[in-house]
């Protein structure tokens, strides 16, 4: 009996010592367990990824619940309640396909939205986590990634490829699993690197054709037929104005406005062409008007059917101004060449002229001939050759005003001691009997700023010009100084047999155009030239058998 009772407490401790045994191998296995959830729950917290599992036996499935930091049971009817009755749906039908064998692995991407109230757009990715003996499917797990921002990137990149047509990128689910979790990492990493390099070398293209744009003065535009709006850019993808067609009409001007009524029928109607023109603004605020140049191309679908019109707007204000310009500088160009050989042929001749004269009347001297006709030639060579000497004078300072070769020089003198110099220095020579010349002014002296070299050369030629048509009467110069302009007015008698026609007062500040120049053919054009540098006028009127040439210059007093 001993000997029993020894037995039987000695199996009760080894069986005590046993369940201990397996009560501390159950506790550590709870805390490998629990110690296990939590690694992964900081895991998927980290990674911002939901994770659960389903169980074929039982149809139950379990959730990682972060905020117990373990594995969560729940009934099909409680875990329906996560999504929406669609999605559920889905899940189900991936669930039984991957049970059956079909697949091994599936990603599903499904959108939802969240509490905030906005959308998120989320992939969960399915597959096998184990099998029995038989091969057959136990458990499913489920791991779900919010995609919300790679979403919406690429649909921004699909936005502006589809717009451009400038950059082509495939949008590829992922088919990752839980078990490869970070080969999955490294792939999502090498994506988004790939697809942030793709959508930074788009913007930069967009960048450069921004700029390009706004410095060629060019918007992009576009039309449709379905809603009749033309849609202006101020780059590729900020819309500037949105405008009906009768705001477009009215923004330019009558004869635009009919062409781009016609051409917005046309659109309408769907034309099958092109369409290219130049638009005018009406007057915009600044007090300008704008040329545009206008052109659209229709774009077709697939069928061949035109669905809008795509175009383009470009400034070209300055280069109508331009071009305008150039017509003009050409037309002056060709005149300023054709005034140019006119007075090529008339100065050969007025050179040759005086310059036969000379030769001729030294040839006579060669000869035979009287005291009195050797009086004769000697004072038709010296005329002759006074007249080519002042001609050739006048060519070169003609020249030297084309050229700017002329500086003004002021200086501050008595104006009426002046023009009495200047006066007598001109008609001196060509004084004649019966004919009075005089000079007049203010009585009291007026000291002026002026050029005195370049308005002595002027007044010495008309009074030179006034003494040799003169045979009668008086020669007479006078001025005014009022309000700072100097007035210079030199008057003569008109010779009955040297009348100036109408034709002559319009040509006479043309170069060998006048016939009051009997001296060298230059004297009203030299006078022109001057008066026009020095910032003055000169005007030449006949009036009752009286010529009055009347200068006026803006000076101050001395």
């Amino acid at each position: 009996m001993t000997i029993l009772v020894l037995i039987v407490i000695i199996a009760t401790a080894l069986l005590l010592i046993q369940h201990k045994d397996y009560l501390r191998r159950v506790a550590r296995a709870e805390k490998k367990t629990a110690d296990s959830e939590a690694g992964l729950t900081a895991l998927v917290q980290q990674k911002g990824l939901l994770l659960w599992t389903y169980d074929t036996d039982t149809g139950m499935y379990n959730v990682l619940d972060d905020h117990k930091k373990g594995f969560v049971a729940l009934m099909p009817e409680k875990f329906a309640k996560r999504y929406t009755a669609t999605i559920y749906e889905h899940i189900g039908k991936t669930l039984q396909t991957i049970i059956r064998g079909d697949v091994k692995s599936k990603t599903l991407h499904i959108a939802q939205t969240v509490k905030s109230g906005d959308k998120h757009y989320y992939a969960l990715d399915f597959t096998v986590l184990r099998r029995d003996d038989l091969g057959q499917v136990k458990v499913i797990v489920a791991v779900q990634k919010d995609i919300t921002d790679i979403f919406a990137r690429e649909s921004r990149e699909k936005e502006l490829t589809l717009r451009y047509n400038s950059v082509k990128t495939a949008i590829e689910s992922f088919d990752d699993i839980y078990a490869q979790q970070q080969a999955i990492d490294e792939k999502d990493r090498q994506l988004l690197q790939a697809r942030e390099k793709a959508y930074r070398e788009l913007t930069d293209y967009i960048s450069n054709i921004d700029f390009a744009m706004k410095t060629g003065g060019i918007h992009l535009a576009q039309y449709s037929p379905d809603d009749r709006h033309v849609t202006i850019y101020s780059g590729i993808d900020n819309i500037l104005y949105r405008l009906k067609p009768d705001e477009v009409a009215g923004m330019v001007d009558m004869q635009s406005s009919v062409t781009a009524r016609r051409m917005i029928g046309d659109m309408d109607c769907r034309a099958q062409k092109s369409f290219d023109c130049h638009l005018r603004t009406n007057v915009l605020p600044t007090g300008e008007t704008k040329i545009l140049h206008v052109t659209f191309i229709p774009v077709t679908d697939d069928a061949g059917h035109v669905t809008n019109y795509f175009g383009m707007l470009r400034d070209i204000t300055e280069l109508k101004a331009k071009e305008r310009q150039l017509t003009q500088e050409t037309i002056r160009a060709r005149r300023e060449e054709t005034e140019k050989n006119s007075f090529m042929r008339n100065m050969s001749f007025e050179i040759r002229t005086p310059l036969n004269s000379v030769v001729g009347f030294a040839d006579l001297f060669r000869q035979e001939h009287t005291a009195e006709e050797e009086t004769v030639y000697s004072s038709q060579i010296k005329t002759n050759a006074t007249r080519l000497l002042m001609l050739i004078n006048d060519i070169l300072f003609l020249s030297r005003i084309d050229a700017g070769m002329i500086e003004s020089k002021k200086r501050s003198v008595d104006f009426t001691a002046f023009l009495t110099t200047s006066c007598q220095a001109g008609w001196g020579e060509y004084q004649k009997d019966g004919v009075s010349y005089e000079v007049t002014g203010p009585e009291e002296p007026v000291t002026l700023n002026i050029d005195t070299t370049n308005l002595s050369i002027v007044i010495g030629k008309l009074c030179t010009n006034a003494a040799q048509h003169t045979t009668h009467g008086h020669v007479r110069a006078a001025y005014e100084y009022l309000n700072g302009t100097l007035t210079v007015t030199l008057e003569n008698n008109e010779d009955a047999n040297d009348k100036m026609s109408p034709d002559i007062l319009s040509s006479i500040f043309e170069r060998f155009g006048s016939a009051m120049q009997t001296e060298s053919g230059l004297s009203m054009p030299v006078c022109h030239e001057v008066m026009t540098m020095l910032g003055g006028t000169i005007d030449v009127a006949v009036d009752s058998g009286i010529v009055r040439v009347t200068l006026t210059l803006p000076c101050e007093e001395g």
